[in-house]
């Protein structure tokens, strides 16, 4: 059994549930259960933070409504945010990082600006073509 499954045994829970607390899909736990992939971010650390601490689930369980942060729609297995396909599993999970870190910051990415992140990976735009992005 791997941490993930160990983790979840150990609070009595169902993949389900711990998706719902995470705010991420049933298919994405199966994922890091099954090893397809591992959680990164801020997911890897509530992971580590569940495992370490039972009190942590209802700290979770209370906040798990709270709209001030909306999860960012994304597809591991196909490699998408937004329903946009990135090139790479490297670039998926460069721009997950980026994107998720920046939301907790109060930013709220639309389809375009993850398009436009995409397209530009690895450049290192000016700030006026940011704000051309983004319409202002």
């Amino acid at each position: 059994m791997n941490n993930i499954a160990s983790i979840r045994n150990k609070l009595h829970i169902s993949q389900s549930r711990l998706a719902e607390l995470l705010g991420v899909s049933v298919k994405t736990v199966q994922a890091w259960e099954g090893a397809r992939y591992a959680p990164n971010g801020g997911n890897a650390k509530l992971l580590q933070l569940l495992g370490a601490s039972q009190e942590m689930k209802p700290m979770l369980e209370k906040y798990k409504n709270d709209s001030t942060i909306a999860p960012l729609e994304r597809d591991p297995e196909k490699l998408t945010i937004m329903g946009v396909k990135m090139p790479s599993k490297e670039v998926y999970d460069e721009l997950v990082f980026a994107i998720t870190n920046q939301m907790y910051e109060g930013y709220v990415p639309t389809v375009t600006d993850v398009q436009n992140l995409r397209d530009h990976y690895g450049e290192l735009p000016s700030a006026s073509e940011i704000l051309k992005w983004s319409g202002q």
